[in-house]
Order: C-alpha cells, then structure tokens, then sequence
C-alpha cells in the first residue's frame, strides 16, 4: 500500500489522542504508493482490511500480502472518531513498504506480491 505504519496499544492511544485502542496507525504515506493515490491519511487507524479485523503490523501484511496486484482492497479506518471504507488497489511491481516502530529497535519490512523480505 505505501504506507509507514505502527502498532497501537492503549498507551499510544492515550498519547496520541485516538479514539481506537487497537489498530495499526498510518504515520506516513510513501509517494508513489497506492494510499498515497487513495483518500488515506496520516493519523488515520487501520482496523479492518476486507471487513476482516486488523489488530497488529504482523496481522495486517498478512492480509494485504494475500491479496493480488490490482486487487481493490476495502480499508476501513477510524479518522478522528470517525469509521470510514476507503477501497484501495494493490500496486503490481510496487514493494509496499511498513515500518515498525517498536520499543528496542525498528524494522522495516518490504511485501512484494505476498513475499516477505526484511531489510
């Protein structure tokens, strides 16, 4: 999807003044990327993907990872106390990129056409 994201947990939910307690924050958009082209936002809450539950990093490139290029994937977030359906289409050939932020180190993590590669 092109997006720079992180785990939430009630404590970051508090600092950020979010109104979902579980989730997977959008930090960032990459250029070039499909949310970049979407109606996607930084500070926005992934929380379903398809109407299924999204509730980690590791959960939500699962579910985009076994989706194909040029699938439309139905993303639904919560934008300040507000649940919006945002369909977004996977890119062919774009290696979609998330970073986790976590407490002890940060690693970013590339899905390419259900493929995980870390770098």
């Amino acid at each position: 999807l092109g997006i720079m994201i992180r785990d939430i947990n009630s404590d970051i939910a508090d600092e950020l003044d979010l109104s979902v307690t579980e989730g997977v924050f959008i930090n960032e958009l990459i250029e070039g990327g499909a949310a970049y082209n979407s109606t996607l936002q930084a500070g926005d809450v992934i929380t379903q993907i398809n109407g299924i539950k999204t509730s980690s990093v590791p959960k939500l490139q699962e579910q985009i990872a076994s989706k194909d290029p040029g699938d439309a994937i139905v993303v639904t977030v919560d934008r300040k106390g507000m649940e919006k359906n945002i369909k977004v289409k996977k890119w062919r050939g774009y290696a979609n990129k998330f970073t986790l932020q976590g407490e002890q180190k940060d690693n970013e993590y590339f899905v390419d056409q259900g493929r995980h590669l870390k770098y």
